[in-house]
């Protein structure tokens, strides 16, 4: 590409930038959400605690302006619930080992 002024390469790049930060957005709401509940869990040894310190995390977020489309919120759904049924596993594998 051959650029006249360097405003338009800034623009370019900056073009380039905000769509990088983009999917890493999307990548973050797949991922995140299932990862928060499953260390929730792990560290209180109850599914439904680390989903509901999950979802406040989530939500506090939201609130703070961090989550501000539909597809964000969809994604960051599917990963919560993914990430329960990942912790229900976990609990269920868990129970025969444990003592008392």
């Amino acid at each position: 590409m051959c650029y006249n002024n360097g405003e338009n390469y800034v623009s370019e790049v900056s073009k380039n930038h905000k769509e990088l930060v983009s999917v890493i957005w999307y990548l973050a709401a797949m991922v995140l959400p299932a990862l928060l509940v499953y260390i929730f869990t792990r560290v209180t040894y109850n599914h439904f605690v680390g989903l509901a310190l999950g979802v406040a995390l989530i939500s506090a977020s939201a609130y703070a302006g961090y989550t501000d489309t539909w597809p964000i919120i969809i994604l960051d759904a599917c990963s919560l619930t993914f990430g329960l049924w990942v912790s229900i596993r976990y609990i269920k594998h868990m129970s025969p080992h444990q003592s008392a």
